[in-house]
């Protein structure tokens, strides 16, 4: 509210239209945000076309990313661009976020001049204030035992993943709630990390099973680990194109 008479200057005009632009463009940033957290909980139902149909990117990135033991996206937006072996080039974050389609969500790519990836980058970038994200240390166990890990799994993960890896539907007649698929046709494929046996534990040992995380020594998680990735799962069929110049890590599925 300006006092009656006043005409402020062109410089302080122009000051108070930058700062209603300013306003109004956070506001929709902030709106931006909110949409990219719904993508990130919701894949599956809002971008069926582009998610596997059992799929979400909340089931790695767990409490919208936020959780520092569950691949966090915290930090992410500043660790853009950067060279991966995987790629053998230097990415963008939005390339990271369409590796994750086409792999972790057994998907594929997102347009990159899309809403839905937009309102994605959007919220990593709200959330990246919180922290840079920090790599969990390795695991101190020996090799991998599948025959015990399957013991461990029927004992200790079967009850929600169920036996035969396949997750369960729309708990509580609630179709946004679901335990993922942990291997076979409707799960993550051979390219995604999780296929690995080193990120595939570290994920387990700290945020499995659920209500009881961190209960699992770090032996247990990597025999845990080593049985769910001998399952069967989808096929990545760019995977030839996988570490180019060199660098591919030993626990590599293919």
């Amino acid at each position: 509210m300006t006092t009656p008479g006043f005409r402020p200057s062109r410089t302080v005009a122009l000051l108070m239209i930058m700062g209603m632009l300013a306003a109004r463009a956070n506001a929709e940033d902030g709106r931006a945000a909110e949409r990219g957290l719904a993508l990130l909980t919701r894949t599956r139902i809002l971008q069926p076309a582009y998610a596997g149909p059992r799929l979400s990117c909340e089931n790695c990135h767990l409490d919208g990313g936020r959780r520092a033991s569950a691949l966090p996206l915290t930090g992410a937006a500043s660790a853009f661009p950067k060279y991966r072996a995987r790629e053998g080039r230097v990415v963008t974050l939005a390339d990271r976020v369409d590796e994750c389609f086409k792999r972790s969500l057994n998907g594929k790519a997102l347009p990159p001049d899309s809403p839905a990836m937009h309102d994605i980058l959007a919220y990593i970038v709200s959330i990246s204030s919180a922290g840079p994200r920090v790599a969990a240390a390795p695991l101190k166990a020996g090799p991998p035992n599948v025959r015990a890990g399957a013991a461990l799994y029927a004992a200790r993960c079967a009850q929600c993943h169920r036996k035969d890896g396949a997750g369960k539907r729309d708990l509580d007649d609630d179709p946004y709630v679901e335990v993922p698929p942990v291997w076979g046709g409707d799960s993550f494929n051979i390219g995604a990390g999780m296929a690995r046996l080193h990120p595939a534990e570290k994920f387990i040992r700290f945020n499995m099973p659920q209500g009881a995380e961190g209960s699992l020594t770090d032996q247990q998680a990597r025999d845990v680990a080593a049985f769910m990735i001998s399952q069967p799962r989808p096929d990545f069929a760019a995977k030839s194109q996988d570490w180019p110049k060199g660098g591919k890590p030993e626990d590599a599925r293919y």
